[in-house]
This record gives C-alpha cells, sequence and structure tokens, in this order.
C-alpha cells in the first residue's frame, strides 16, 4: 500500500516551490487568505472551482485536483475499513 498526501499538503508544496505566499494566492483567486490556510491545513477541500482558478492561473489541469482528492478519499476508507 501506498499512502497519499491530503491534496492541501501538495497544495502548500506548490505554492512555496512558485514562492507565492498565502495572501498571494489570495489575491490571485479571489479566494479569502483564511480558506486558503483551511484548505492548505486539511480542514476545508480543494473545491472543483478553486481547482478551476488554479488550472487557469499556473495552468495546472483541473482533473489533477480531482485526482489527488479522489486517491485520498480512497486512502482514508481504506484504511478506515482496515
Amino acid at each position: 500500500m501506498y499512502f497519499v498526501n491530503h491534496p492541501g499538503t501538495i497544495l502548500n508544496e506548490f505554492i512555496e516551490r512558485k514562492n507565492i505566499d498565502i495572501k498571494g494566492l489570495s489575491k490571485l483567486t479571489n479566494f479569502t487568505e483564511r480558506h486558503i490556510s483551511e484548505m492548505i491545513n486539511g480542514t476545508t477541500e480543494i473545491s472543483d472551482y478553486f481547482a478551476f482558478k488554479m488550472s487557469q492561473i499556473f495552468n495546472i489541469p483541473e482533473s489533477f485536483w480531482s485526482r489527488i482528492k479522489s486517491e485520498y478519499e480512497e486512502q482514508l476508507k481504506y484504511q478506515q475499513a482496515v
């Protein structure tokens, strides 16, 4: 079995590599800093609309976020079943 990171962890790694802080991402996406922080910390899901905004701004396919979200949810289901 492999482990999948929470989508917020991946989002955080991505924005760090791009040298963007939460405030900067907030301005680019029109999401509040709090909402972005909650996505990074895993208390709010990465929505389809946020994935759309990321695809527009950073040329990341929306399907990327959907896939990692789906893989993470499947991993959680598996761990709960075991």
